[in-house]
């Protein structure tokens, strides 16, 4: 995990100019209007990945409605995968990429795709299901 922590930090600067870390140590990267969250993690047998994820709308009702659209839209992302997180009325798109063969330009593509499709849902979410945007004030 430390060799790719290093890994994931000195690409983060090489890419985006240097790396922030959150209250969890989550790396984060502002990328356009969205923001971009990127964990290492431990899957199995020494085996590691790099979960990338951004937020796109918080205090959404969750309800039918939304969980029946964000299973119906995941079958038209080519990049990432839709969920709902219930305790937090969160929408999220997250990808994974593993570890062991991290490299600098597949982690530049997974940060702006994971970025822009968020991007790309998060006004349609608010407008639709209700809630708001995951970089408004509250």
């Amino acid at each position: 995990m430390e060799e790719l922590r290093r890994r994931l930090e000195r690409y983060l600067d090489e890419l985006f100019g240097g790396h922030q870390t959150d209250p969890e140590g989550d790396y984060v990267v502002p990328f356009g209007s969205a923001l971009a969250f990127l964990r290492p993690i431990e899957i199995y047998g020494g085996q590691t990945a790099v979960r990338v994820w951004a937020i796109t709308n918080v205090d959404v009702p969750v309800t039918d409605e939304l969980t029946r659209f964000v299973a119906t839209e995941n079958g038209k992302l080519v990049f990432g995968v839709l969920s709902v997180d219930e305790q937090r009325g969160a929408v999220v798109l997250g990808h994974t990429l593993l570890g062991e063969f991290l490299n600098r330009e597949e982690l530049k593509v997974a940060v702006a795709a994971v970025a822009a499709v968020a991007d790309g849902y998060d006004d349609e979410i608010k407008s639709r299901f209700g809630g708001r945007l995951f970089t408004e004030p509250r």
